[in-house]
């Protein structure tokens, strides 16, 4: 479930029905990259933190629904996304993509030269716009 901010009723629909994808995400002073799944419908994001949400998907070899419940100024939408075995294993293949280079796997001096970590060294991170981050809180552990 993500609840969205107020004032986002119209995209509780395009965002409950989007496509779950998986991509990494650098910090702006590039120390650190994430593996994030996503939920994106037009300028509207949802970044869900990927090491927390994927132990909860079944892996090779078997197919799952995922549930996808939004909700914004008292609308709610849920929308079932039933995933084949092949849709997992796409997700799973794309998901330890990037997992391999992303959080302790993440090697910034390995991509970026020095003059290029220097100049971003004091920039913080903001939020982009349009984009919502999520974390992933067990229900009923």
């Amino acid at each position: 479930m993500v609840a969205l901010p107020d004032g986002n009723k119209d995209k509780v629909v395009p965002l409950a029905q989007a496509l779950l994808d998986v991509e990494t995400r650098d910090s702006r002073d590039l120390t650190y990259r994430a593996a994030v799944y996503v939920l994106q419908a037009g300028e509207a994001a949802v970044h869900i933190n990927g090491f927390m949400l994927h132990q909860y998907f079944p892996g090779f070899g078997f197919s799952t629904t995922l549930n996808v419940a939004t909700i914004s100024d008292h609308k709610l939408v849920v929308v079932r996304h039933k995933l084949s075995q092949v849709e997992v294993e796409s997700l799973e293949s794309g998901a330890q993509a990037a997992f391999a280079v992303s959080g302790l796997n993440y090697k910034p001096f390995r991509i970026w030269g020095e003059e290029e970590m220097e100049a971003v060294a004091e920039l913080e991170d903001e939020p982009e716009p349009g984009v919502i981050y999520c974390t992933v809180s067990p229900v009923g552990r």
